[in-house]
């Protein structure tokens, strides 16, 4: 006849056992999950698109971000891309939460990120924005050192340069 004492004590051995290895299990099934959550929460506060003033800044800031979690294909890819629409969707959720109102309503209907992207593109950085290439031009001309420092003076025609 066995001894109940040492049969409630094995018991207890394997129940604490048994619970320390379901703990590891379960954080190392947490572990495995992290990455992938992390992959997804592209960033909380994003730079805020304004306008033309700011969009080069603003587009360099979001390519960084999007490639940072592998995501940079979606702003040139086609209809046919290789992303899933779980994926796109993120992303143009992200990318509209960090526009200003009046210029998220502008593509707030578009169904991709790169047609959000291209139409960005076209309206804000100049490539085909006669009045802004002017506004710059003017900006440039009118460009004085004044009391600023030659960094300063440098860094704002690199500004105007960019835009």
């Amino acid at each position: 006849m066995a001894d109940p004492t040492k049969e409630k004590s094995g018991d207890s051995s394997v129940d604490k056992l048994y619970e320390f290895f379901s703990k590891v299990f379960e954080q190392q099934q947490q572990l495995k999950l992290v990455p992938e959550a992390v992959k997804y929460a592209l960033e909380p506060k994003p730079v805020k698109l304004v306008g033309p003033s700011n969009y080069i800044s603003w587009a360099r800031h979001a390519q960084l971000i999007l490639s940072s979690h592998g995501y940079e294909e979606l702003l040139s890819a086609d209809e046919s891309g290789t992303s899933t629409k779980q994926i796109n969707d993120r992303v143009l959720v992200w990318l509209l939460g960090s526009m200003e109102p009046s210029i998220r309503e502008q593509v707030e209907t578009m169904t991709t990120v790169s047609k959000v992207w291209r139409a960005l593109e076209n309206q804000f950085s100049g490539k085909s924005n006669k009045m802004q290439a002017t506004r710059i031009m003017q900006e440039l001309t009118h460009l004085k050192q004044g009391s600023k420092s030659v960094t300063e003076y440098a860094g704002e025609i690199k500004r105007l340069y960019r835009e």
